[in-house]
């Protein structure tokens, strides 16, 4: 009974150290006639002799170098491709070690002289064009068993930090667009999107280098097109479906609140966000002292109190009309006011103004402002390639504000004048803005892109300032 209870446990721990085994593989792969590093290389490690399947698939970073964890012990093949290269292939061991250092690695150029041309290499995960790149996610192993959002880490240009915010080409102002449509949903919260989407619904991820001049009206400095992988039933069910989230918070000085919603039914895309908050900082004190060279003081108390609450709210939807189509619409509403109440105690002594001479005053001031921005977009692609397209688009940015004060002293004075007085400032600042972009293809590497843009500013302002209820001219402005 022993003998059988001693061998269980050790098939147990046999067991347990293959599955645990994983070993980080490392090195640089180098151009041989350059000594360069060879950027966005494809790496696929296979049992040793079986080609059908990787274990491990990565790619080479910018410089060449690459590290990345390979499970299982014993024999592997592990292959390095590039685009004009031949493969280079090396054996490696794995046994127990964390860590196994290939060095720097060469591969060379292809200059074989072909009759004929039979195609039996693998798709590579990157793929470099003229005006994009494309990261293969569907030929990724590691696409069976995560998210998009972990896939997005390995595709290059595309960064995801520790909070899962996500930046493309350095940028954190991004569009998102699905099989080269623009989607509302993906674009208001993509951090939150792609972590519940699994990568088989995915085909391949392009992040966009250079988006050109016509994304400029919807603010977006990059684009990133997701290609959902059609051959899988689960992918078209995958889109469909909403998400949300609620959130509060307080502290000793403030409260706050928000909720979140998005998704998508069918061709109709939505997301809507509101939150709030309120703040009190609390009372502050202040004490200013003033000594002029004639002898004379002035000494200025003041107390203030302040609260500032705020409140947001977007919406956005998108629906596509047709394969080609799409129309898009959006809205944001802010609004932020402070309100602040202060006594003031000023002190003069010496000089003209004799010994002591005080007043004390009470200051109220209200500062708002509400800012409204929308947005309506049309986009038509001529072919299905989505290399032909129109796109107009109309930008409205709508500002006004509010400041008003008022002085109340209580007392008067023969030496300076202490008239109750208020003052009323209103502002507002408009923006259209109006512009219509086409984009075709020329040939291989060519593209003409034609656009044209139209801005509407205007800002006001009126000033208006009043001594014991009577109006005395401010000033007014028109741009």
């Amino acid at each position: 009974m022993k003998k059988i209870q001693f061998f269980l446990v050790t098939m147990l721990l046999m067991t347990t150290s293959a599955v645990l085994a994983q070993t980080t593989v490392k090195g640089t792969l180098a151009d041989e006639t350059s000594k360069e590093g060879e950027p966005f290389a494809t790496i696929r490690v296979f049992k040793e002799g079986k080609k059908d399947k990787p274990v491990a698939m990565f790619l080479t970073d910018a410089d060449g170098k690459f590290s990345h964890e390979v499970k299982g012990k014993g024999a592997f093949d592990i292959v390095f491709s590039s685009v004009g290269k031949d493969d280079l292939k090396r054996t490696i061991t794995l046994r127990n070690e964390s860590v196994l250092n290939l060095d720097t690695l060469f591969i060379k150029e292809n200059a074989t002289a072909l009759k004929g041309v039979e195609v039996v290499a693998q798709k590579p995960l990157v793929k470099m064009e003229v005006d994009k790149m494309s990261y293969n996610v569907a030929d990724d192993a590691d696409s069976k068993s995560a998210t998009v959002l972990d896939m997005l880490r390995k595709v290059p240009m595309v960064t995801v930090d520790g909070q899962d915010n996500i930046s493309v080409n350095g940028s954190s102002s991004f569009k998102v667009y699905v099989d080269g449509m623009p989607n509302v949903m993906f674009s208001s919260n993509p951090s939150m999107v792609f972590k519940s989407m699994p990568a088989t619904a995915v085909k391949s991820i392009e992040v966009v280098t250079n988006p050109g001049a016509k994304y400029d009206a919807e603010g977006a400095a990059g684009v990133l097109n997701i290609v959902m992988n059609r051959m899988d039933p689960m992918a078209v069910q995958s889109m469909n479906g909403y998400n949300g989230t609620v959130r509060a918070s307080a502290g000793n000085r403030s409260l706050g609140g928000g909720v979140f919603l998005s998704g998508q039914q069918g061709k109709l895309s939505y997301s809507a966000n509101a939150m709030t908050s309120y703040n009190k900082p609390g009372t502050t004190k202040t004490e200013m002292e003033q000594i002029q060279d004639n002898g004379s003081s002035q000494l200025m108390t003041s107390e203030n109190d302040v609260k500032t609450p705020f409140t947001m709210g977007s919406l956005t939807l998108g629906y596509q009309l047709s394969k080609n189509s799409s129309i898009n619409a959006t809205a944001q509403v802010n609004s932020m006011s402070m309100k602040s109440t202060g006594t003031t105690t000023t002190t003069m002594a010496g000089g003209i103004y004799g010994n002591d001479f005080s007043y004390g005053s009470t200051t109220d001031m209200k500062n708002s402002r509400t800012s409204f921005s929308g947005s309506l977009d049309f986009q038509h692609f001529f072919n299905k390639e989505h290399t032909q397209s129109l796109a107009l688009t109309y930008q409205l940015n709508y500002s006004p504000a509010t400041t008003e004060m008022t002085n109340n002293f209580g007392t008067s004075s023969s030496v300076i004048d202490l008239t109750n007085r208020n003052s009323e400032n209103k502002d507002k600042t408009t923006n259209h803005t109006f512009q219509l972009d086409y984009t075709m293809p020329l040939g291989i590497g060519q593209t003409l892109s034609l656009g044209s843009k139209v801005l509407l500013h205007d800002a006001t302002s009126d000033s208006k300032y009043f001594l014991k209820g009577n109006y005395e001219p401010g000033s007014s402005s028109e741009l």
